[in-house]
């Protein structure tokens, strides 16, 4: 999920009523929920890349820097603390910054109240968690992706099929494209070479197939594209399509002939594997003819 919130909950060696800035640059903020006033500090503004009188001091101001997505939670979480339903909350946001780009914030939000348990206001802090979001995106993204070519890889493939195995996703098409004498371009030419033909064959699926499909590298010479709402009827046509932009690549491909193995699964019901093993059935036919040629 895009944030997080622990309402009610204290932060970790911190009193559940008191709220510490960890850096300098952290901002903070006063709301007086009765007026609706808000007090920004300088530091809160510069993180966000404005300057003192940019933002109106309202709490409708404030809450219209705060991502779409985001904007829901924040609000449910400082309404509990309004009607002091929770003492303090934390949430992992997106703030819109003077540039028009959106930054990652850890807000932290306390109430205070009076002697006879009056709420005064709400007080928050601002942290600026944008570098730690890119190193926690980053690693997701490398995650889930094939080293050499940057495609998604075989864990993420397996996942994207039972993600998209619904009802409405069907018919589901899968293909498989094998890049052949891969290892004698490898013992003629070195691995250089043999890389360069999977980058080449990888820009190529890419050119192919829509934004919606997942093209994936299988194994050290297989591609694997799953592709939603695609019937049967469809498959040659994209099979010649997969061939004649094979001869656009013919240079950079030409001692890489590509089997190509396909099969459609109708029903959401239909056994997924009984799919696969019709397009690893085609992908060994071809194969096969290309070694007859070959």
């Amino acid at each position: 999920p895009d944030s997080r919130a622990a309402a009610g909950q204290g932060f970790p060696g911190e009193d559940r009523r008191v709220l510490s800035l960890s850096s300098k640059k952290d901002g903070t903020w006063k709301w007086n929920p009765r007026t609706n006033h808000m007090d920004l500090s300088e530091e809160l503004l510069d993180m966000l890349g404005y300057r003192p009188g940019d933002v109106t001091e309202s709490f409708a101001k404030y809450t219209q820097l705060m991502h779409p997505r985001d904007f829901g939670q924040v609000l449910h979480d400082l309404e509990e603390l309004k009607k002091q339903k929770a003492d303090v909350m934390t949430r992992e946001i997106r703030m819109q910054c003077a540039d028009g780009r959106y930054k990652w914030i850890c807000c932290q939000a306390r109430s205070l109240v009076d002697r006879d348990g009056h709420l005064v206001e709400i007080q928050g802090i601002h942290k600026d968690i944008s570098e730690r979001k890119e190193r926690e995106e980053q690693m997701q993204y490398q995650k889930m992706r094939d080293e050499l070519t940057a495609l998604y890889n075989r864990s993420y493939f397996e996942d994207t099929l039972r993600r998209l195995n619904t009802e409405r996703m069907h018919p589901l098409t899968i293909f498989f494209v094998e890049v052949g004498n891969l290892k004698e371009t490898y013992e003629a030419k070195g691995a250089e070479a043999a890389e360069a033909v999977l980058l080449k064959t990888a820009e190529m699926m890419r050119s192919i197939f829509r934004y919606e499909d997942v093209v994936a590298r299988w194994n050290d010479r297989t591609f694997a594209i799953v592709l939603p709402n695609t019937a049967a009827e469809m498959t040659e046509t994209i099979h010649e399509r997969i061939t004649k932009t094979t001869e656009v690549y013919q240079e950079e491909l030409k001692d890489a002939p590509l089997a190509i193995g396909y099969s459609t699964k109708n029903f959401v019901e239909n056994d997924m594997e009984a799919v696969f093993m019709g397009a690893r059935q085609r992908l060994n036919q071809s194969r096969e003819a290309l070694n007859e040629i070959h």
